[in-house]
């Protein structure tokens, strides 16, 4: 990532890494929807933390995006970008986490990695007809094969994000076919609605890490 847009208070970001987030919701043949099931009472505490630090990161970040877009009309997916940097901040440690989980409003990295896990469940629960829209998710992370990963980091990522664990990509000796790996995924899992999103040059032989958190 060459240049990040500045948050109070700032974020520290590596300069190797590329962290790019995806979201897409599609709405089917609306269904009459059943009761839901109750969620335990741990699920239920942890939703309510992650929704507490979602809303507050969403209103921080829509000041920073309204400078920008003061007379547009603006769209975003807090919870789709609180996602991605919620799994950042499990790999950061000292000065970098202690930064990122300012700017996320975490008080509790456990709470919000099981509020995450609940709440991506209850949306796309939609099986038995308790929703009536059909929703699919879907997270990847691709990881420089010349850097080995943590395997807490890789079990944690697959327990409460989603994801497969860090794909290994040859940034450094095929970018462009690295780039070209991960559009096939995005267009893949959004039934190619999103086609071609990283364009050429975005990732370079110095990219570390790429991540895509898709919702269609």
């Amino acid at each position: 990532m060459n240049r990040a847009r500045r948050l109070n208070p700032p974020v520290a970001v590596a300069g190797v890494a590329l962290v790019i987030a995806v979201s897409l919701a599609a709405s089917q043949t609306p269904r009459m929807p059943a009761a839901p099931t109750a969620a335990s009472p741990a699920d239920a505490n942890a939703v309510k933390a992650t929704v507490d630090a979602n809303t507050a990161f969403a209103m921080d970040l829509y000041q920073v995006l309204l400078k920008d877009h003061a007379s547009q009309n603006l769209f975003l997916s807090p919870f789709s970008i609180s996602t991605v940097l919620g799994l950042v901040t499990n790999g950061a440690r000292g000065a970098s986490a202690a930064q990122m989980r300012t700017l996320l409003h975490i008080s509790s990295l456990d709470a919000i990695n099981a509020g995450i896990a609940a709440i991506s469940r209850q949306l796309s629960d939609t099986e038995d007809g308790r929703r009536p829209y059909q929703l699919y998710t879907a997270n990847a992370i691709w990881g420089s094969a010349r850097y080995p990963v943590v395997p807490a980091f890789n079990d944690l990522s697959q327990r409460f994000f989603g994801t497969d664990g860090i794909r290994p990509l040859n940034f450094a000796g095929d970018p462009d076919g690295a780039r070209a790996t991960i559009n096939a995924w995005v267009d893949d899992q959004t039934k190619t609605k999103i086609r071609n999103l990283l364009p050429t040059g975005s990732i370079t032989p110095i990219t570390a890490v790429g991540h895509h958190l898709n919702r269609d």
